[in-house]
């Protein structure tokens, strides 16, 4: 039934290229905007469905088969149209290769995303495990547990892979959300290349800098959720620049607000790389508009206000904050020398490399500069406390730990040569440079630094391939070739040898059944689940009570008993803000057939009575 949603892009892809028929790069935009459209029926079915307690396969399939129906009656009516693909022409040598090279890392990741078996360590706590509780619960309601992921964090990749397992069961499709939307980010940075006046040449080196991105290909075959939130603030700054060019005209303005709000639901980091994007878009309005533009702003909070408060509702109810529970992610104090400590930190972690002499001096000059600015590298009040000490180690191929290395460097390089060389930029290209130092300040002044920020940069290196692309036009060609060369051959390194998805390992995803690839990066842990869920086999339960910690995997134990029926998984003693729904989440279950309890602080001992039966230690694993 899945095949659903691959009709329903489709007949809205070419309802769109029949509105836009007449402009430019009208595929492009037709496709991105079809992701926009999709994602936001997504949202808008989930929690209508959800009201009634319906997030269901059957509710979910009608849903798609009337927008679907929908669709084809407005594509009937407007003429059918269908869009003439034309390869275009004239390009140089150079040009292709480029081309070709973007095809190649899309088809290989593509590729992997659809033959391996999601395996990073967050999808098999929250982003999968809460997907498998809505399915369970037939609704995305707040529910008892202490993976408190699962409820506070944007749910809209989440619900992308909800309908997609509901409609297929398959959860190796879940990697191709972040796939599509890989994709997505490299159409946007070419009608975002344009829009700023790149000239043929210049628009595909920076889609083929986007593409080569090593954390950008990690990610696209995985179920993370930073691809997704950098298409929509991509999208969201695309549509800025039109709304601009185009008056502040309504539809324009439409748009922008849609993806503001859909990349506020995608992920926190939102709010953050939007902040100096909706300020500009603000004042710009303001400036043109006088008076007028009072009514698009209300317009837009409420927008914003329509698809964000369900969720934020949920996390006020449990949380008491439309933000859910606080991780005291962001700088205990506001001051310069945390600022400074941030921006040497956040700049040197991606630049491990295979040498260790290269690392240890990165290190001692980030030491030294911390020293020159009195601060200590591993200040409590500038570091968030459950990550590790800053330290830079060897290149990393995970998509947890990954640095963008060239990436760095060349900006390091590129955005001081183009400020000095500012009168050769086009206003709007200077405002490209503004907005990526708007976001990368604002991070690091307010986020406590942690190792998984190279995660959470990625949207910065997508944005700032136009920065690069800008560089590199002003390069000798030669140099320019060598710089592509180098990226390219850089990048094929995290193409084929992803630790968690990798090509040539003795084991990999081509030779690796199921089970082993869930835990192919965690191997220490597979065979405690084995042996523990031999135990759940061996006594034939359905119903399982889960004593989780705060980041315990929930979702292999899903996938290893798909088969059984009516198998269950419910989060008990939870002891955090979401104690109080026990009580009434779980008045009418059945006992549960066994208990797992993965709490070291809270052994059960060999017997343990929960509700009114007695339980009996039958297996014991660390």
């Amino acid at each position: 039934m899945a095949i659903i949603i691959l009709l329903t892009a489709i007949i809205v892809f070419l309802v769109i290229c029949g509105y836009l028929k007449n402009a430019a790069q009208s595929q492009l935009l037709a496709f991105v905007s079809t992701l926009v459209v999709l994602s936001a029926f997504v949202v808008i079915t989930t929690e209508l469905l959800n009201v009634f307690n319906l997030v269901a396969t059957l509710p979910v399939f009608i849903s798609w088969l009337l927008f679907f129906i929908s669709g084809v009656f407005i594509w009937f009516r407007n003429g059918k149209y269908m869009p003439v693909f034309s390869f275009p022409t004239g390009f140089t040598a150079f040009e292709k290769k480029m081309l070709v090279g973007i095809a190649f890392i899309l088809v290989i990741t593509g590729v992997t995303a659809v033959v391996a078996y999601p395996n990073n360590w967050d999808s098999m706590t929250y982003h999968l495990g809460r997907v498998m509780q809505w399915i369970q619960h037939g609704n995305v309601n707040h529910y008892p547990t202490r993976i408190d992921r699962q409820l506070t964090q944007p749910p809209l990749a989440e619900y992308e892979i909800l309908h997609l397992l509901l409609l297929s069961n398959n959860d190796r499709l879940a990697n191709l959300i972040q796939w599509v939307f890989f994709g997505g980010c490299i159409s946007v940075i070419v009608l975002l290349a344009t829009a700023i006046g790149f000239n043929k040449t210049t628009t595909i080196t920076a889609a083929f800098l986007t593409a080569t991105i090593p954390m950008a290909i990690l990610q696209s075959t995985g179920t993370q959720n930073d691809i997704v939130v950098a298409f929509f603030v991509l999208i969201a700054i695309l549509f800025a620049i039109k709304a601009y060019y185009r008056q502040f005209d309504l539809s324009s303005s439409l748009l922008f607000y849609i993806t503001c709000a859909l990349a506020l639901l995608s992920k926190g980091t939102a709010f953050i790389y939007l902040f100096p994007v909706v300020i500009g878009f603000g004042i710009l309005l303001l400036y043109k508009k006088r008076w007028r533009a009072f009514p698009s702003i209300v317009i837009g909070v409420f927008i914003v206000a329509l698809f964000y408060f369900p969720f934020s509702y949920r996390n006020y109810q449990t949380y008491t904050s439309p933000l859910g529970k606080s991780y005291e992610l962001n700088n205990e104090v506001y001051a310069l020398d945390g600022f400074l400590s941030n921006i040497f930190k956040n700049s040197a972690m991606h630049l491990g490399t295979p040498f260790q002499a290269c690392n240890q001096f990165v290190m001692r000059v980030n030491v030294g500069l911390h020293q020159v600015i009195g601060v200590d590298v591993n200040a409590p009040k500038y570091n968030w406390g459950p990550s590790p000490d800053f330290q830079l180690n060897y290149i990393s191929l995970h998509e947890d730990s990954a640095g963008n290395m060239l990436q760095v460097i060349g900006l390091m390089i590129a955005i001081p040569v183009l400020i000095i060389r500012y009168k050769r930029l086009s206003v709007i290209q200077r405002v490209v440079i503004l907005i990526l130092l708007l976001m990368y300040c604002t991070f690091c002044f307010v986020l406590k630094w942690q190792i998984w920020h190279v995660r959470l940069h990625l949207t910065m290196f997508l944005f700032g391939a136009l920065i690069l692309a800008m560089f590199m036009q002003q390069l000798p060609i030669w140099l320019h070739r060598l710089a592509v060369g180098t990226v390219f051959c850089y990048a094929l390194l995290f193409l084929f040898f992803n630790q968690s998805r990798g090509w040539f390992f003795k084991t990999n995803i081509f030779n690796q059944d199921q089970k082993g690839q869930y835990f192919a990066s965690n191997k220490n842990l597979y065979k405690p689940f084995d042996d523990i869920n031999f135990e759940m086999r061996k006594h034939n339960c359905s119903k399982i009570a889960f004593i989780s910690g705060g980041d315990s995997w929930e979702y292999p134990f899903w996938k290893w008993n798909s088969d059984v029926e009516n198998f269950e998984i419910y989060q008990i003693n939870t002891d955090n803000e979401t104690a109080k729904l026990e009580a009434t989440y779980y008045a009418n279950k059945p006992l549960p057939d066994a208990i797992i309890n993965v709490r070291e602080d809270q052994p059960l001992g060999n017997t343990y009575t929960y509700k009114s039966a007695t339980y009996t230690l039958t297996k014991q694993s660390g």
